[in-house]
């Protein structure tokens, strides 16, 4: 079993078919998004995967806190005896993060009544896989 991250348990999940390896660090992954329709406005999470699922985080709803959050695993990625990534290796990784929300934000935003599967097969995967 995975641990879980800032999980959002009334949040739908949407996952790709296949996951998107980060470029800085090929063992965390953008598996797909979780959507909240309970709270005031859909609330929209990046589910990101290290370690084949063995750890799983939500990040999002918005920029400010998907960059906490994407700090908080950057910071536990420097710290993990297992991986410990280099500072620059972290600051790219969490870059790469808010990138994977803000693309999705994007698609959703300009998708608001599509599908869900539509709107998964709309992300400009391009853009994240070479962030």
């Amino acid at each position: 079993m995975s641990r879980r991250y800032f999980h959002v348990a009334a949040a739908s999940e949407l996952l790709f078919e296949a996951a998107i390896a980060c470029p800085a660090h090929p063992g965390i992954t953008f598996d797909g998004l979780a959507v909240d329709h309970t709270s005031a406005g859909d609330q929209v999470f990046v589910i990101v995967s290290i370690h084949d699922g063995e750890l799983r985080a939500y990040l999002g709803p918005d920029h400010d806190t998907t960059q906490r959050r994407g700090s908080l695993v950057a910071a536990g990625l420097i710290s993990n005896p297992d991986i410990r990534l280099e500072v620059q290796e972290a600051a790219e990784v969490l870059s790469w993060l808010t990138d994977c929300w803000e693309v999705a934000r994007e698609c959703l935003d300009t998708a608001a009544e599509a599908d869900a599967d539509l709107v998964l097969a709309q992300i400009p995967l391009e853009r994240i896989s070479a962030a």
